[in-house]
Formats: structure tokens, sequence, C-alpha cells
């Protein structure tokens, strides 16, 4: 009996320990996920092809009427908005209005138009982005999973890039429905 009892404790002591081994190797994914994918976030910012007023006139000379930055999608009052919109400082886009992109492009085009900026991966933040193709969801169901690597189920993210506020100075962001306050703020 005692040769059986030492058996089972045995047996319940490697079950235990590979159960705490998985869950630390599952832990250590976890944060070597979000490492990289904070470390992919900044790498989009450093490259942004748009990081000043100048450069985004010159980008949206170049580009603006091409599928590269769908800006000709936009009906001309909704691209003087949103051009209106943005705002800049020494770390580049702080601030812009999404509502007329959300309402007139899909997110694959959302996509294309935010990624001179740095932030393409604010799309999977972006309330009632639309779906008008198999490329719009998969746009969204890769960003979505991208977010969810770094953010657990019913985790507050600690995302830096503020949904429904705008960057009104150094630091400072304040309520503003249809706004993105971003990390350059």
């Amino acid at each position: 009996m005692k040769r059986k009892t030492s058996r089972l404790t045995v047996g319940f002591v490697m079950l235990l320990l590979s159960t705490q081994a998985s869950a630390g190797f599952k832990a250590d994914g976890a944060a070597t996920t979000t490492r990289l994918d904070d470390q992919r976030l900044q790498l989009e910012k450093r490259t942004a092809s748009i990081t000043d007023q100048r450069s985004f006139d010159a980008y949206a000379k170049t580009f603006g009427d091409t599928d590269t930055f769908p800006l000709y999608k936009l009906t001309p009052a909704s691209r003087a908005r949103f051009t209106a919109s943005l705002r800049f400082n020494d770390l580049g886009l702080t601030t812009f209005d999404y509502s007329d992109l959300a309402r007139e492009l899909g997110a694959a085009d959302l996509h294309r138009v935010l990624k001179p900026f740095g932030f393409e991966h604010l799309v999977a933040v972006m309330p009632d982005v639309r779906v008008n193709s198999e490329e719009d969801q998969a746009v969204l169901q890769i960003l979505d999973t991208a977010r969810s690597l770094r953010c657990g189920v019913g985790e507050h993210c600690n995302e830096a890039d503020y949904p429904g506020y705008k960057c009104i100075s150094h630091a400072t962001c304040e309520e503003s429905t249809a706004h993105i306050c971003t990390s350059n703020c």
C-alpha cells in the first residue's frame, strides 16, 4: 500500500510540475508575442512615410488618386474634412477625425489610408468599420487577431492610441467622438 501511495504521489507531483511548466511556457510565449507586437507597432510609426503636413501633401499628390492611398474614394467634402483634421508634432500624426473614413471606405481602404502614417493597426479599434469585400473581412480578422494577442480576452489593453479622444496639446487628449488621439500626442 505504501508503494502504491508513493507512486500516486510521484505521479501527482509530476502532473502538477508539468502543468506549471506548461503554464509558464504559455505566459512566456504571450509575453514574447506582446513584446514583438509592440516592436512591430513602433517600427510602423518610425518608418511612416507621412510624418508632417508637408509629407502628407507630397504623398497625397503622388498617390492620392491611386489604390495605394485611396483618398480619391472619399467625397470631396469628406476628403477636405479628413485633411483638415490631421494634426502633427515632431513624432508624427497626433490626431485625426476618422468618421468620414469609416463611413465611406471599407476596412482594406482604411488600412491603406492609415498605413503611410504608421497607424494602420487603428482600423481594429474604430467602431462601425465597413466590410464591403472579402479583403475587408480579411484585414479585420488579421488586425483583430494581432490585437487579441496583445490583449487577452476581457483584459484592458493599455493601448496608447485612444479612439473617442482628440489630441489638444502635448500628452493631453480630450473626448471627441469621431477622433483618435494617437500615442504621438
